[in-house]
């Protein structure tokens, strides 16, 4: 028997063309005469600026943590998830912080299909007792087919710069959406 408690807080500014969010959860599972388990928390601040020299800025830090997890659980980082140019869930721990900031151009439109262009720099850590931060940067290009879906299709090439993702390694990331849509569920639904 046990009871489970989970919220989730989200607001929106926007002010003279910038969206700045702020979102927080949490979720904790409380066992009668035995203690709080399963704590989960995730923290998540992102921005997109107004337009600027011909496209704009979106920036996105986040935090995610797990404790006295009783399905030891552990986040993996790297590659598509957020962490581009490092290889595919190099990183694992209970604990996950990330940072992107991109440089996005504005769409261009040839014939049907929509092209985009972005540089990102990517800077994070899956971890469990100290966070050694994995250094990434790239260029990408975004691909949007409006008569056959409606999320952007993401091609990015990365390279690590430093951190515990091997520098100088380059990776090809290929998937649908934006990497700041990857946010942690529990910021959505926390139970």
């Amino acid at each position: 028997h046990f009871i489970e408690v989970g919220a989730t807080v989200r607001y929106r500014w926007l002010w003279e063309g910038d969206l700045l969010t702020i979102g927080a959860a949490g979720v904790a599972r409380a066992v009668p005469g035995q203690g709080i388990y399963n704590r989960h928390w995730a923290l998540e601040l992102s921005n997109v600026s107004p337009p600027f020299e011909g496209g704009r800025f979106v920036t996105r830090l986040y935090f995610e943590g797990l404790a006295y997890d009783l399905d030891h659980g552990r986040f993996l980082l790297g590659s598509e998830s957020g962490l581009r140019g490092a290889p595919a869930e190099s990183l694992s721990g209970t604990k996950k912080l990330l940072g992107n900031v991109e440089y996005r151009t504005r769409a261009f439109v040839w014939n049907t299909v929509v092209v985009g262009f972005v540089l990102f720099y990517d800077v994070g850590s899956a971890y469990d007792a100290s966070v050694t931060l994995t250094h990434t940067m790239g260029i990408g290009t975004r691909i949007l087919l409006p008569q056959v879906n409606q999320d952007v299709i993401r091609i990015d090439f990365g390279m690590v710069l430093g951190g515990d993702g091997r520098p100088g390694l380059d990776r090809f990331t290929a998937t649908f959406g934006q990497v700041t849509d990857s946010h942690p569920g529990i910021l959505d639904s926390p139970l």
